[in-house]
C-alpha cells in the first residue's frame, strides 16, 4: 500500500462524491462513473474512475462489470477495484497499485436486509456490511465479533440536486483501531454498494 493512500486512510472519515456528467444528467446516458475523494476539511485527496469500459456495459446498467482506479494528487495508482460480471450476489476485489489483494467484498443472501461477507487479502473473514432494512441509506460495518466498527452511508445533496445530476456523496467512517488494510477495503466497498443500490435508485 502506497505512502499516499496510508496518510488519506489516516483520517477518521472521508466523503466519496460522485461526478456526473452533463451528457447523463440529462439523458440517462451511462457515462463512466467518476468522483473525488475528500477528506474532512473538504480537501480532494484522492480521484476516482472507472477504466476500459466495454461498451456492451452500457447494456447491463448498474449490472455492469467495472475496474475503479483510485489515483493521488502526482496522478499515480493508488489502488484498485475490481467488480467481475456476476449474474447474483455480486462482489468485488480491492488491489493495491502493483495489483497485490487488499482485500474482497461479497453480497450473501438474505431475506430482508442488504449484507455482505468482507475477506482480508489472505482470504480470511474480517466482518460484515450490513444495510439494515429500515435504514435503506445506512451500510453498517461489523467485526467478526459483530461489534460496529465503521460506516457507509449515503448522504442527501439536496431534493433538486438528486432529481437533476443524480449524484450520490457517501460519507465513509472508519473506527479508531481499524488497521489501514480494512480502512482501504471499506473505502473499495464503498463503489461496490453505490453501483448495486444507488445506481438506479435506492434498492
Amino acid at each position: 500500500m502506497s505512502q499516499a493512500l496510508q496518510w488519506v486512510l489516516n483520517a477518521p472519515h472521508l466523503a466519496v462524491r460522485q461526478k456526473k456528467e452533463l451528457l447523463e444528467a440529462f439523458t440517462g446516458w451511462e457515462t463512466s462513473n467518476k468522483y473525488a475523494i475528500t477528506d474532512p476539511n473538504g480537501q480532494t485527496v484522492l480521484m476516482a474512475g472507472e477504466v476500459d469500459r466495454m461498451i456492451i456495459a452500457q447494456f447491463l446498467g448498474a449490472a455492469r462489470p467495472f475496474t475503479i482506479e483510485l489515483r493521488d494528487a502526482s496522478g499515480g495508482v493508488a489502488m484498485r477495484v475490481v467488480r467481475p460480471w456476476r449474474w447474483f450476489f455480486p462482489e468485488a476485489t480491492i488491489t493495491d497499485a502493483g495489483g497485490a489483494p487488499i482485500g474482497r467484498i461479497v453480497r450473501r443472501w438474505t431475506f430482508f436486509s442488504k449484507l455482505y461477507d468482507l475477506f482480508d487479502g489472505q482470504g480470511n473473514f474480517v466482518g460484515q456490511l450490513e444495510g439494515p432494512f429500515f435504514r435503506p441509506w445506512t451500510f453498517i460495518v461489523k467485526d467478526p465479533s459483530g461489534a460496529e466498527v465503521g460506516r457507509i452511508e449515503k448522504k442527501f445533496g439536496g431534493l433538486l440536486k438528486e432529481m437533476v445530476t443524480d449524484a450520490d456523496t457517501f460519507g465513509v467512517q472508519f473506527g479508531p483501531q481499524m488497521p489501514p488494510p480494512f480502512r482501504a477495503l471499506l473505502l473499495g466497498a464503498t463503489f461496490l454498494v453505490d453501483f448495486v443500490h444507488f445506481e438506479s435508485g435506492p434498492k
